[in-house]
């Protein structure tokens, strides 16, 4: 065994250790958390656990005189984490909204584990809090924003946006070259009041970054590592080399893969822009689920977008173009935006970061539908084929 693979095994050996260790961290709390039931410091565990008396405790942030009478389920579905359309009836008139969307925590064990052990729910609860009514885009009005002590568990109680007053495209479905557009507009918008801001120095230090991360950048690297190499057994037989080059590459590089999609001008990205986090409202877009919001360069959120939304001819025929628009948003807004050539290679090594997100959610299987998880990886591939991703980390 030669000098490089002794560290490599060493190296695995204690980001297995550090992941037990998180995850035990976060079992134990989890499993407390599940022991009390009920409702916790405000935060109701299930959805029958949000009775009249907690909606009306909540939504006195917005009516200090609402009265609830009663609040009725109309659909949920519990994955990452759980949601549902809730209607409400109240006692009295009000201008309140006869129906609201309710995220809590998951049900499943694993998967509240897996939330609690990245801050998922705590940092959208924080961005609801602490941002999105300042925010320049759409964003769903939260009417409560609730985490308990222990962040095991979370609540947003959050505007309906059910059709027809909202447009949504699922995931794997069909975009336009109209939409894609709106999109590039918008994450210029989303991204320019935050450019290199000494916020992130300050109100905003608590947003993730590549310092802040870490004490946790063993886990996430043992973790990613072991779903890669799952989607390597489930899809690799017959894939293309840019499949198998980018497998090598993010298990083995990940440290070098982190650095360099941390260099650059920094801003406030959305992190998971994909066209199932997406609305469409006329002719403006919004952003849903702001779990891994971070700190890092704006071209992540449109590669993201591009390569795992966009059907591939699409992408091809209009990258370049989608690019160049939301470096002149950027510019418009008095950014002092990347260059054509620093963009168009920080696209590029984006389209990895993209691929590894695919590669993960395809690997762990129950995340999306396996059609889905299968389309956005096959996706992701041919974006890092076609814009030679891998040649730039050679």
């Amino acid at each position: 065994m030669g000098e490089g693979e002794v560290r490599r095994r060493s190296g695995e050996g204690g980001d297995a250790l550090a992941t037990a260790r998180r995850l035990l961290g976060s079992a134990l709390r989890v499993g407390v958390d599940r022991l009390r039931g009920g409702e916790a410091d405000g935060v109701p565990r299930t959805v029958d656990d949000v009775t009249p008396r907690w909606l009306e405790g909540a939504l006195r942030v917005a009516d200090p005189t609402v009265r609830v009478h009663g609040v009725r389920p109309l659909v949920g579905h519990s994955g990452t984490t759980t949601r549902a359309r809730l209607a409400v009836t109240y006692a009295q008139p009000c201008a309140l909204p006869e129906t609201f969307f309710l995220k809590i925590a998951p049900r499943g064990i694993a998967q509240r584990i897996f939330g609690h052990a990245f801050g998922l729910g705590e940092t959208e609860v924080r961005f609801y809090r602490e941002l999105a009514l300042a925010l320049p885009v759409r964003a769903p009005r939260a009417y409560a924003a609730r985490a308990s002590r222990d962040a095991a568990r979370f609540a947003l109680l959050l505007e309906d946006l059910s059709p027809p007053g909202a447009r949504f495209v699922e995931v794997g479905g069909q975009v336009e070259a109209g939409e894609a557009h709106t999109v590039a507009r918008t994450l210029a918008a989303l991204h320019a009041p935050f450019w290199e801001s000494p916020r992130f120095l300050g109100d905003l230090s608590w947003v993730r970054s590549l310092e802040g991360r870490r004490a946790e950048l063993p886990y996430e690297r043992f973790l990613s590592a072991r779903m890669v190499e799952r989607a390597r057994r489930r899809y690799g037989s017959g894939a293309s080399g840019a499949f198998h080059g980018a497998v090598r590459l993010v298990c083995e590089s990940r440290d070098a893969l982190e650095a360099r999609w941390a260099a650059g001008r920094r801003t406030l990205v959305h992190g998971d822009c994909h066209i199932g986090n997406l609305f469409f409202e006329g002719d403006d877009v919004g952003l849903l689920d702001w779990q891994v919001l971070a700190r890092a360069p704006g071209l992540r959120d449109l590669a993201y977008f591009l390569c795992n939304s966009l059907p591939v001819a699409l992408r091809e025929r209009e990258e370049a173009t989608l690019v160049g628009a939301y470096l002149a948003g950027l510019r418009a807004a008095g950014v002092d935006a990347p260059s054509d050539e620093e963009a168009w290679e920080q696209y590029r090594a984006f389209a990895l970061y993209c691929w590894l997100a695919a590669a993960f959610t395809a690997g762990a299987g129950g995340l999306q539908a396996e059609p889905i998880a299968r389309a956005g990886l096959d996706r992701a591939t041919r974006a890092v084929e076609s814009l030679g991703s891998l040649e730039l980390f050679a």
